[in-house]
Parts: structure tokens; C-alpha cells; sequence
């Protein structure tokens, strides 16, 4: 669920900058991140199903990497959107 709210939030950045290429391919960056991280949590949770030898309360770390990318993304796009919104401001204040 993350996933789609992440690609909601980096799709809204790439509008207002008009598809550029260079804010497309560092969001793809961190979107494919975050699905190779909840690939590799749901990998990690499901293991322990079909191999039973493996104990659950093993300490892991992917639950700290799903919320480091999901982090990136929203504060990378948050900062994308606002500076955007920022410049237009600016833009526009001399019409007012």
C-alpha cells in the first residue's frame, strides 16, 4: 500500500515539472528501491512458512529500509513540490 501512495506522490512532482527527464529517472530510482524492499520484506516474513528451522524473532533490518525509501521519496518529492510552489510564488508576487 505504501507503493502506490509513494507513486501517487512522485507522480504529482512529475506533472508540475512538466515530465522532466531528470526528476523522472531519480524518482524511478527510489520508487524501484522501495518495491525491492518490500519484495525483500515480504521474502523475510513468508520465509519462515516453508522453512520452519527459521525463527521469526531473528532481528531484521528490512522494515527500516522500506521506511528509509518511503521516507526519501515523500521528502524528496514534498521538497520537489514545494519549490515549484515557491517559485511560482515568487513569480507571481511582483503582479500583486
Amino acid at each position: 500500500m505504501y507503493i502506490l501512495s509513494d507513486i501517487i506522490c512522485a507522480w504529482r512532482a512529475v506533472v508540475l515539472w512538466n515530465r522532466d527527464k531528470r526528476v523522472i529517472t531519480i524518482l524511478l530510482f527510489f520508487i524501484l528501491g522501495n518495491i525491492i524492499a518490500a519484495g525483500s520484506a515480504l521474502v523475510v516474513d513468508l520465509s519462515p512458512l516453508f522453512n520452519p528451522s527459521i525463527h521469526k524473532d531473528k532481528p531484521r533490518g528490512h522494515a527500516l529500509i522500506m521506511v528509509g525509501t518511503t521516507l526519501g521519496i515523500n521528502l524528496l518529492c514534498t521538497g520537489l513540490i514545494g519549490w515549484k510552489a515557491w517559485c511560482a510564488l515568487y513569480a507571481y508576487s511582483s503582479l500583486l
